[in-house]
């Protein structure tokens, strides 16, 4: 086929179909693209969650990883991060800071402070779960990263 429709015909392996041409169709496709810089794991962890103005509320982290977190809870963690009602797909990202421990190796729990931004918000069951992606620990990043490792995440 010709690259352009006033240029021979390609003879090498492989050709070019011009976009314009009766032969050329628009294909569509779903391709789910993973996004996270680390696999995560499922857990169940309670989380306090501090927005930048406001009164924290309580949720509870289902799943996690070196790079983010899912948390859940009731439609009181959607009007508290994004004020109000407010359609799930669209919001614009919330920073907050998120306060919960992790079991240490000697059965000791110990505390992750980690401000993160959120990167979806959606109603899933009857569940509205909002995931985030971490920006910076104020503290416990070493203790996460052991837990995670002592479960298996090591990236």
């Amino acid at each position: 086929m010709a690259m352009f429709r006033d240029e021979p015909a390609n003879t090498s392996s492989f050709s070019i179909d011009a976009i314009d041409t009766p032969q050329s169709r628009r294909v569509e496709s779903t391709v789910r693209v993973e996004l996270r810089g680390s696999p995560r794991i499922e857990v169940t962890l309670p989380v306090e969650i501090r927005p930048r103005t406001g009164q924290p509320e309580l949720a509870m982290v289902t799943n996690i990883s070196r790079t983010g977190l899912r948390v859940e809870s009731n439609k009181s963690l959607v009007d508290m991060l994004f004020g109000g009602e407010v359609r799930l797909q669209d919001h614009a990202p919330v920073t907050a800071l998120f306060r919960f421990t992790v079991p240490a190796a000697d059965g000791e729990d110990l505390l992750v402070e980690v401000h993160g931004r959120t990167v979806y918000a959606r109603l899933d069951n009857g569940r509205y779960q909002v995931g985030v992606q971490f920006i910076e620990f104020s503290s416990g990043r070493a203790a996460l990263f052991d837990y995670l490792a002592s479960r298996g995440v090591h990236q």
